[in-house]
Order: structure tokens, then sequence, then C-alpha cells
């Protein structure tokens, strides 16, 4: 397995690297930005990146691929499948993760290529012949050093250049490369100052602890805040602060980290969870 070695990094440092790159956009339009938070104007005005839409399923032969950060081209890609399914949270979120990528992780792949000879954590994939054949010019990744690897990098096989690229997988976010750019993501999104405030202004100064699994109650003026119910907390809180882009998983994970919401419950917050939860019996 071959993959990029990251540095740890702290929550803090993080979310400050995401603080950082919101300030930075509103010094360019000149304006206070609340949620929800414009990612693709933030990645396209503020960075200065290109955004797009590839097969990348398909140009990589893998299943689970939802985005990559090409770092010579300036330009981030989220796999065609997710603008067909028109999740525009999943979409977002994406995007967030690939800026994470590009603002935490670019130096590494272009130290990378500096070092490539000598460090055992990074694997390049040759330069391709000056004059290729037809055939040649169709992707043809070493899926030996790539398919299994996580966080891997590699000459940007679409456009034949001499930089690289990070691609993601939804089987490898627990990886460092990965959860750093996800922790990215949310910070980008949902801004601690702004979330806070939204909670504030549904639920009070104080957190909320789920200590049952069901609710005892549950109705259109109020609701008993446990495991079953976590979907509606994310919702009212999204709707108080108008994270109208993220979705209600994220939220909750968001609002978790947080310490705004604590889960006493053995039961995880998922849209699995909460499905067994509803099931009669």
């Amino acid at each position: 397995m071959y993959n990029l070695k990251v540095p740890w990094l702290a929550k803090s440092s993080i979310s400050a690297a995401a603080d950082a790159i919101i300030a930075d956009y509103e010094a360019k339009i000149m304006r206070r930005v609340d949620p929800p938070i414009p990612v693709e104007n933030i990645i396209e005005r503020g960075l200065g990146l290109r955004l797009g839409f590839l097969d990348l399923r398909q140009k990589l032969d893998m299943d689970d691929v939802l985005g990559a950060t090409f770092v010579k081209e300036k330009k981030i890609c989220v796999d065609r499948s997710l603008a067909e399914n028109q999740n525009e949270g999943r979409i977002c979120f994406t995007f967030a993760h690939e800026t994470g990528h590009w603002v935490l992780h670019r130096s590494l792949v272009e130290r990378a290529y500096r070092t490539s000879e000598t460090d055992p954590f990074i694997r390049l994939r040759p330069n391709k012949l000056d004059s290729p054949s037809p055939k040649d010019k169709e992707l043809d990744l070493d899926h030996n050093l790539i398919k299994d690897g996580y966080g891997a990098i590699t000459p940007d096989p679409f456009q034949q250049s001499t930089g690289g690229f990070i691609f993601c997988r939804s089987r490898d976010a627990k990886q460092p490369i990965e959860w750093q750019a996800d922790y990215f993501a949310s910070c980008l999104l949902m801004p601690e100052n702004a979330v806070k405030k939204a909670f504030r202004k549904c639920f009070g100064d104080r957190p909320l602890v789920l200590y049952n699994l069901k609710s005892a109650y549950s109705g259109p003026v109020c609701f008993d805040p446990t495991a079953e119910t976590w979907p509606r907390i994310a919702s009212v809180v999204k709707e108080a602060g108008g994270f109208s882009n993220v979705s209600k998983q994220a939220m909750i994970i968001r609002l978790q980290g947080l310490g705004l919401v604590k889960n006493e419950t053995r039961a995880r917050l998922s849209w699995k969870e909460s499905y067994m939860l509803a099931q009669p019996g």
C-alpha cells in the first residue's frame, strides 16, 4: 500500500485554516459571509481554482471515488455521479473536502515530487513516453500501486502533466489525510460561531444530552431530544442558521464535535441507526 504521509494536525489548527479561507474571501468581496457558505465561489474566486465534474470512477476504475484535487492544474473535480444524484449537501461537502486537501496537503504533494526517489511513503507513476501510441493515451494507472492505497498521488493521467493529484474514496474516510480534509470541510461549511449561534437560538445555552433512544412524545410544536429524533435536532439548527447546503448528517456530526449535542446512548446518530430505531418492535 502506498500513501501520502501527512503530519498530525490539531482540530484547532484545521479550524483556523478554514476560518482564514473565509476571512480572505470576505476581504476580496468586501462584505461579510454568512451561511450558507458559498463554497463554490470561495474555491473559484477566493482561491483561484477551477471546478469541474468528471467520471472519476470510470477513469480510475474504482467504484467509490468521490473527488480529486489536481495540484498543478489548480483544479478540483467531483465525480459526475454526485451531480446526477443532485445531492447538494454531498456535492458541497465534497467540494469543501477537496478544498481541505488544497489548503492542508498540496505542499505535501509538491514535496513528494521533489523527494519521490527517497521518500518510502510515496510511489509515483513514471511519466509517459514522449511519443505515446493511441493506446498509451488511455488511462492505464498501475492498479497494483494505487487501487488499494489511500490518499495516493500520481501524475495527472487526464492531462499528461508533471503535476499530481489526490483522489478520495469513501472507504478511506478514517485515514488521516481524509479525516483532516473532512474536518476542514465541516469547519468551512459550518463555522463554529455560526453553529453555536444557531444552536443557542433553538435550544439555549446548555448542550443537549441524549439519554434515551426513543422519544416519549413528538409533535409539531416540540419534540423529545433523543437518538431517534437527531434528524429533527439537526434540521432545526440548519434552518435557524441558514445552513441550507449541508446535510443533516453533517450537521449532527458537527454539533457533537462542538460538544453541543452529547450522545449518552449506544446508538450512532446516523441515517442507518435512525431507520432501525423507527422500525416497529
